[in-house]
């Protein structure tokens, strides 16, 4: 990871994502990019008029906010009449940032409204692994939480959280959670389910040796509420997930993955790769 592009928009929220963000920064030495866009009301000249100013108060205002979180960074100020997503994925791309760092307001798990959301855009277009600071965020992490499922690439994602842990000098939890949809499981499904995930943990035995870790299985109705109630009873500093792979373009606008409710709800950091 060298570089790393942190969307700001001064509110207090999108303040808590810079310091988690620079937080990862940190452990990889990489460079932080702070990016700020100014919405453009379309067909209003006037508007345009006192745009270089609004530009140089908005980067003292940042450099202001970097020397209050202790980081340092170079500062992208763009204006856009459209989708502020699609700036930020452009400015992305112009730095060849490894991570894209950002705030979220919403912490509902049944918020269904997708399109014209900032986060869950960028999900569904970038394929640059995204940090969402939904709540207070991180200047150091102590556990890292990785929730797994009975499929196969969800364990994509330990590799980069042992490496992680490595850095950060903390603990990993490795979750996986069964969801019952307000069904008993008989005691046989449930040994089924964890020959399964040991199977599919065999190959990463090895790394797991790295840091220091700890395993868990547990049943919930639903496993985007699971992750998160574990998530917050259990003090995590972040969540590090997969995403979704091989969705068309309808599934990923409209399609609630596991991935997506939990990073509506949950109100640790979550690390989407």
């Amino acid at each position: 990871m060298r570089n790393v592009l942190a969307a700001f928009d001064f509110s207090p929220l999108s303040k808590e994502a810079l310091k988690t963000t620079g937080a990862v920064a940190r452990l990889y030495d990489a460079k932080v990019h702070v990016l700020n866009v100014i919405l453009r009301p379309p067909m209003i000249e006037s508007a345009l008029v006192s745009l270089d100013v609004l530009r140089e108060e908005r980067k003292r205002k940042i450099e202001e906010t970097l020397r209050e979180l202790n980081l340092e960074g170079s500062i992208i100020i763009k204006s856009t009449g459209s989708c502020v997503a699609h700036v930020i994925m452009e400015t992305a791309e112009e730095v060849n940032a490894d991570l894209i760092g950002l705030g979220r307001a919403s912490v509902d798990i049944n918020e269904t409204d997708f399109i014209g959301t900032t986060v869950l855009t960028l999900k569904s277009i970038s394929s640059i692994p995204l940090l969402v600071t939904t709540h207070r965020g991180r200047s150091e992490f102590r556990k890292v939480l990785v929730p797994v499922s009975e499929k196969r690439d969800s364990f994509d994602s330990i590799p980069f959280a042992v490496e992680f842990c490595r850095r950060a000098g903390c603990e990993l939890t490795i979750l996986n959670i069964f969801e019952t949809a307000g069904f008993e499981f008989t005691q046989a499904e449930e040994d089924r389910i964890k020959e399964i995930f040991a199977e599919n943990l065999k190959p990463y035995l090895h790394i797991l040796k790295e840091v220091p870790y700890k395993l868990e299985i547990r049943p919930y109705d639903i496993a985007s509420s699971g992750i998160v109630m574990y998530a917050h009873e259990n003090q995590m500093d972040l969540i590090i997930m997969e995403r979704r792979k091989k969705l068309n373009l309808i599934e990923r606008l409209f399609y609630q993955s596991t991935t997506q409710r939990v990073m509506r709800a949950s109100t640790v950091p979550v690390m989407v790769l």
